[in-house]
């Protein structure tokens, strides 16, 4: 059985919060990644590239897993469901980088991180109101 109540505001509230949670989990990644490695030499045969790719995928794992797990009591299915959103939000955030860096440099960078760590609290935050059963 599921962990949480099956009112249908409660499963949507898990299912936000599992993906924003996931989303900004890999978003934090990938920018401070990015920030850390700002002053490397860039192109496709340089170090950055793999630097940059390696904290992308590794982003996006891990805001699959955020999202499964804070997702699960929706059941597995559904969890993976909200699984797959948050790889496509973090994947947001993380062509996002792009106009920041140009713009903000490493700086801004640091402070969109700091905006995916907010955007995690406060999902877990809304995860942690939802009421549970039994």
């Amino acid at each position: 059985g599921s962990s949480i109540s099956s009112r249908p505001m409660d499963l949507v509230r898990t299912a936000v919060a599992a993906i924003v949670a996931g989303a900004a989990s890999g978003g934090a990644i990938v920018c401070v990644v990015l920030a850390v490695a700002h002053g490397m030499a860039r192109g496709a045969d340089q170090p950055f590239a793999d630097i940059a790719l390696g904290g992308a995928a590794a982003a996006l794992a891990v805001a699959a897993a955020v999202a499964f797990a804070v997702g699960r009591p929706l059941g597995t299915w559904r969890a993976a469901a909200v699984a797959v959103s948050a790889v496509a939000g973090s994947a947001l955030v993380s062509a996002l980088t792009l106009p920041v860096d140009m713009v903000t440099g490493r700086a801004g960078l640091f402070v969109m991180a700091g905006l995916c760590v907010a955007a995690l609290a406060g999902a877990l935050r809304m995860r942690a109101r939802a009421p549970a059963s039994g």
